[in-house]
C-alpha cells in the first residue's frame, strides 16, 4: 500500500509516541485511583461503589475514541462484557452532557493522560 507523501509527514512521530492499550490502562488506572482516592486494582475489579464506576467509564470512553479499539476488545482488557461497555460509553455521555464536575474530571484524566505520552 503506497501512503501519499503528505499523509506520511510526521507519522512515525505519532506511532513512536503512542501507548499500547495495556500501558494506557494501567496509565489511567493510577490517575484515576490517585483522584477517586481508591486502589489501583479495585478500579478493575467487580466493586460497584460509585467511585469505581465512574472511573471505569472514562478509561472505556478513553480507549474507544482515542485507541479505536472494538467493544470486545476493551472489555477483555477491563475484565467486562461488550454490553457492559456499551452501557458505560451511554452513561459517560450522558454525564459529560449532564454533569460539569463529572466533565471537568474527564478532562483532567485526558490532559494528565496525553500528557504523559
Amino acid at each position: 500500500m503506497k501512503i501519499h507523501p503528505y499523509i506520511y509527514v510526521g507519522v512515525e512521530e505519532i506511532l513512536a509516541h503512542t501507548k499500547t492499550p495495556k500501558e494506557a490502562i494501567y496509565d489511567l488506572t493510577t490517575i484515576l485511583a490517585r483522584i477517586q482516592e481508591v486502589e489501583i486494582y479495585d478500579i478493575l475489579s467487580r466493586g460497584r461503589k460509585r467511585e469505581l464506576v465512574i472511573a471505569r467509564q472514562m478509561i472505556c470512553s478513553i480507549l474507544k475514541k482515542h485507541y479505536c479499539l472494538t467493544l470486545k476488545k476493551i472489555g477483555d482488557l477491563i475484565g467486562r462484557d461488550h454490553s457492559t461497555i456499551i452501557n458505560n460509553l451511554e452513561n459517560h455521555k450522558n454525564d459529560c452532557k449532564n454533569d460539569e464536575k463529572y466533565k471537568r474530571m474527564y478532562d483532567y484524566v485526558l490532559n494528565q493522560h496525553i500528557n504523559k505520552w
